[in-house]
């Protein structure tokens, strides 16, 4: 949506609500003010559009909706309606990589992490099973994000030099990647930076975040610029830069779509930030849909 990318959000929430009630049938234009609702912290408002077209649609159809309802209770901080919700798809015992690990997230959230890394480690076994393995097998981009999950859960554990190995494997899959597309994709280029911070490489991280920066300016797509906005606390923080995180947190406390109540009070990626007080006041923040001007 073009006002969303602008960062026109009254326009953008106006135009997905009128949107579905003119084909209220439409699964896509359902997920889309969903994702909205989600992006502007309207949690209820979320579940509800979800819910409503959850109840018309063929159950086998739905698979889309019910990972996009487990990713708003997540945002909320229920683990188990996420859970329960991804248990719901008709496409949970299929083997699919992609919703696998969504549940080994949940798994790590609810720092299970055991459970979770042996979920990541046979993802491609499980597709494999299931005929759903590609001949190349996993690509680079989403291989690095598992070994950044990876990295995560081991950096939480304190195990410091299994952590930077494994965030230095992920760097060079984002790296692989961003070669291999000749691309500039927000996700890998601001994980490139993530997993540097992660793996003690300081002067590198920051350099390519502030080069993520510069290529998703607010002007160039304002949903993207948030993620990639909220990307630059992780490296400050692993970075050592406390007070940096915390500030660029604050900052980003009204930005629709950059943070939510449920992954910073439960994903061990923040956990630097616990002990300090402006953390929590940060949390009490986005614990509120956004103020639209």
């Amino acid at each position: 949506d073009l006002a969303q990318a602008r960062g026109e959000w009254k326009n953008a929430l106006r135009d997905a609500q009128k949107a579905s009630q003119l084909d209220p049938h439409d699964p896509e234009l359902a997920a889309g003010l969903a994702g909205l609702y989600r992006d502007l912290r309207r949690y209820a408002d979320a579940e509800r559009e979800l819910d409503r077209m959850i109840a018309i649609l063929p159950h086998q159809s739905s698979s889309a909706l019910w990972r996009e309802k487990s990713g708003i209770a997540l945002c909320r901080g229920d683990t188990k309606a996420a859970m329960a919700a991804l248990d719901s798809s008709p496409n949970r015992k299929i083997g699919l990589a992609g919703l696998n690990f969504e549940v080994a997230n949940i798994l790590m959230l609810e720092r299970k992490y055991a459970e979770a890394a042996d979920l990541i480690e046979k993802l491609p076994e499980i597709a494999r099973s299931h005929n759903l393995l590609p001949k190349a097998g996993i690509g680079p981009a989403v291989r690095g994000m598992h070994l950044m999950a990876l990295g995560t859960m081991a950096r939480a554990q304190g195990q410091t030099e299994k952590a930077r190995i494994l965030f230095a494997n992920a760097r060079e899959q984002f790296a692989t990647h961003l070669a291999a597309e000749k691309t500039d994709e927000p996700g890998p280029l601001a994980w490139l930076a993530v997993s540097d911070a992660g793996a003690g490489r300081k002067e590198e991280a920051l350099r390519e975040i502030e080069h993520a920066t510069e290529a998703w300016p607010m002007s160039r797509d304002a949903e993207l610029a948030s993620f990639v906005a909220t990307q630059v606390a992780v490296v400050k923080m692993w970075t050592g830069d406390h007070n940096g995180a915390i500030r660029q947190l604050q900052a980003l406390v009204n930005l629709p779509g950059a943070l939510d109540p449920g992954h910073l009070k439960l994903s061990p990626q923040w956990d630097d930030l616990r002990a300090d007080p402006r953390f929590g006041e940060v949390i009490a923040a986005v614990s509120h849909p956004v103020k639209l001007e």
